[in-house]
């Protein structure tokens, strides 16, 4: 048995069904069945509070060319622009 088919063979043997999805797995789009519908299987999802930026404005710096925006990274994603689904709790799955 070579090494494809012993993979096919354990997946097989887990009940594990795949189909195409925006997953990738080794150059592979996959996504599980039982994927969660909220992130569709990833765990996470955009953070609403900067839009998957991972930026926010913190504040206003006057400067001698005039006023700039502050900006830092969001607090509620940490600069990530995602943050843990709270359908399924970050696990990808229902």
């Amino acid at each position: 048995m070579d090494k494809s088919q012993s993979i096919k063979s354990n997946i097989s043997d887990m009940g594990i069904r795949f189909f195409i999805s925006f997953k990738t797995l080794g150059g592979i789009m996959i996504k599980k069945t039982n994927s969660c519908s909220t992130c569709k299987g990833d765990g996470y999802t955009v953070c609403t509070s900067c839009k998957g930026s991972g930026k926010m404005k913190k504040g206003t710096i006057s400067s001698s060319k005039g006023m700039k925006d502050d900006i830092g990274a969001c607090p509620f994603c940490n600069g990530k622009g995602k943050i843990r689904c709270t359908s399924c709790n970050g696990t990808g799955e229902k």
